[in-house]
Parts: structure tokens; sequence; C-alpha cells
């Protein structure tokens, strides 16, 4: 009597292999260039045969449900004890780091500064450092007419009253000052 009672409770996995397929069609998608189908079906089997050695009925859940899990990991766990996967997984996420991107791409904190301004923003940093270390290396009074029309935006007019000098001669030392600035930086 007790027998026949455990036959009755006993699951019937060939009633569920219809599933163990689908699982396994679902993953070999993912798969197919590393497993052949017949050995991912054959990781389904077992985790269907070990869904049904510790499944408890008790518990509430449909044995469906409870073996679906066992079924999908245990394929899972096929390409996830292989280190091929983890190296795929990885040159492709190289690969989209190196795919183009739009400069007009919003990017941030709060996805509102077009990536163009962040690029152009360093750039212009590191041109004005280069810029004033060449400025640091020009004599005295080409120092100053430079700084005084770049970067305080003095008119010539101004420039010219207030070191005392014609403005012709400033033209003069100004084309001087840039060529040096041109190969100070340059170099």
């Amino acid at each position: 009597m007790e027998n026949r009672k455990e036959e009755e409770e006993l699951i019937n996995v060939e009633d569920y292999i219809p599933m163990v397929h689908k699982i396994t069609h679902k993953q070999y998608m993912k798969f197919k260039y590393r497993y052949s189908y017949d050995d991912m079906f054959q990781a389904g089997c077992v985790g269907l045969m070990r869904a049904a050695k510790n499944f408890n009925e008790s518990k509430g859940r449909k044995f469906s449900t409870y073996a679906y899990k066992y079924v999908e990991g245990h394929i899972i766990n096929l390409a996830r004890n292989d280190s091929w996967y983890v190296a795929n997984r990885v040159r492709d996420r190289t690969k989209e780091s190196y795919a183009p991107v739009s400069l007009d791409q919003l990017v941030g904190y709060q996805e509102d500064t077009p990536m163009v301004d962040l690029i152009m923003g360093d750039v212009s940093e590191y041109s004005n450092l280069d810029l004033r270390m060449a400025l640091g290396k020009l004599p005295g009074t080409l120092k100053k007419i430079i700084e005084m029309r770049y970067f305080y935006d003095f008119t010539w007019r101004e420039i010219s009253k207030s070191i005392n000098m014609p403005q012709s001669t400033l033209y003069k030392y100004k084309k001087e000052a840039l060529e040096t600035l041109r190969k100070e930086i340059m170099a």
C-alpha cells in the first residue's frame, strides 16, 4: 500500500521533456557558437532529474515552475563553467567601447551636456596651459602686448597708450611674438 502511494507521488519527468526542449532552444540561441543543441539538452535533462529529486510539494509550488529554474540553471552553468564565455563577453564589451559615438550625444550626471563640450573644455584647458608656458618665455614687452590684446581684450589704441609705443611698432612686435609662440608651442 505504501509503495503504491510513493508511485503516485513520483513525478513523471518524461512529461516535462517539451519544457526542457523549449528552454534549451532559448539558451541555444545565445550559445550556439560553442555548444551543440544536444549538449545543452543533456544538461537541461540533468537539471530536470535533479529538480524531480529535490522537489518538495509541501512548499506549495508547482513542479513546472520549480523545474524551469533548475533546467535553465543547469544549461547556463554549462557555459558559466567554461572560461570561453567570460572571454567572449569581455571581447564583446570591448568592441562596444570602441564603437563610434556621436559628439552631439548628451552625457553627464543629468545627461544635459553634449560630449563635444566636455572634450573641447579639456582641450582648451591644455591649450591655455601650453600657451601660458610659452608666454612665460617671451621677453617682457612682447609678453605684455600679447596678454593685453588677447587675454584682457585691450584695443591696439589702448595698448599703444599704455606702453607709450606707436601702433605700427606694436604690430611688428605682435608678429614677432606670435611667431615665437607658434615655434614654442609646436616644439
